[in-house]
């Protein structure tokens, strides 16, 4: 499944992170909408989310109180993370992937297609 044209969310507070992995999801064809905040995410309408990659410690906190607006719209979630235990948030979110930071290239955009392979 190819990523061209999907709309894809990126949460992370790393500016150099952030930066790159928009470069990496443009250059497969997403539109790439980035944020850097939870106060950011909450604001957010994901409405026309397809995906969502997410960083699951940011400066202001935890992610996982503040994805109810993703899961409302349905969006798929990939958690990019260095974090070691995200184990609430996947039994919260089961359909959801985990890829470890720092990951590859080829890595993120294989679990993200195969994601958007999977919406319905």
């Amino acid at each position: 499944m190819s990523l061209a044209e999907a709309h894809i969310l990126l949460v992370e507070d790393d500016p150099l992170v952030s930066e790159h992995l928009r470069a990496v999801l443009r250059h497969a064809g997403a539109h790439v909408t980035a944020l850097s905040s939870l106060q950011q995410l909450d604001a957010f309408d994901p409405v026309s989310t397809d995906l969502a990659v997410l960083d699951v410690s940011l400066g202001d906190g935890e992610i996982g109180d503040h994805l109810a607006a993703l899961d409302a719209a349905g969006v798929s979630l990939l958690f990019h993370t260095g974090t070691d235990d995200i184990r609430a948030i996947m039994q919260s979110h089961p359909a959801a992937r985990i890829l470890a930071k720092p990951s590859r290239e080829d890595e993120l955009l294989a679990v993200c297609q195969d994601l958007m392979a999977a919406r319905p």
